[in-house]
């Protein structure tokens, strides 16, 4: 989420979800997934106006 690839993140399990509360409403303007080697087969990503019911915002795949 910084850019550096000493702070990423992996899930645990196949179904893994990270949650980001940007502390205020913010417009979501782009999405820039950098992927490691290891690669999901799909995403999805969600957004909250309130932290609890989430709206479609975009998904994909993770094609090389």
């Amino acid at each position: 989420m910084d850019g550096s690839p000493a702070t990423g993140w992996s899930p645990d399990g196949a179904r893994g979800a990270l949650s980001v509360d940007l502390g205020r409403k913010a417009a979501v303007t782009s999405f820039v997934p950098r992927w490691s080697d290891v690669r999901p087969a799909a995403h999805r990503l969600e957004t909250s106006l309130d932290g609890g019911r989430r709206r479609p915002y975009r998904s994909g795949t993770a094609a090389r």
